[in-house]
């Protein structure tokens, strides 16, 4: 295995969760209305599409990064509370934060 190559979440509201990622910084490259927003994360995507009701704390994301730092000061100036820098996997520090619907989101990069 590679890599993960898309993955998506459901939402009833597309625009917010659109809006939040976009504040994190991830990179958007395909907004159809409120139906659904394409970001791209390294080599992958990460897409958003609508959903009948607004599923919660479904899903987990993680995303290696180089260093963490510059989330965190993006976090704290949009006043988004988050925790860490703390150890969350073997050989892997990071930050993490939950997104409207609940989910959680890290950010992750190599200790040592």
């Amino acid at each position: 295995m590679r890599g993960f190559h898309d993955m998506t979440l459901l939402a009833s509201n597309v625009g917010e969760l659109r809006e939040f990622y976009k504040q994190l910084g991830f990179h958007l490259v395909v907004a159809d209305a409120e139906d659904m927003a394409v970001f791209t994360v390294g080599d992958n995507e990460f897409v958003i599409h609508t959903a009948v009701n607004r599923p919660t704390a479904a899903v987990g994301v993680s995303i290696r990064v180089d260093d963490t730092g510059p989330y965190q000061a993006r976090l704290e100036q949009l006043g988004i509370p988050f925790e860490g820098p703390k150890p969350l996997r073997p050989g892997l520090s990071g930050i993490s934060l939950k997104d409207p619907n609940g989910n959680v989101v890290e950010f992750l990069q190599a200790t040592g």
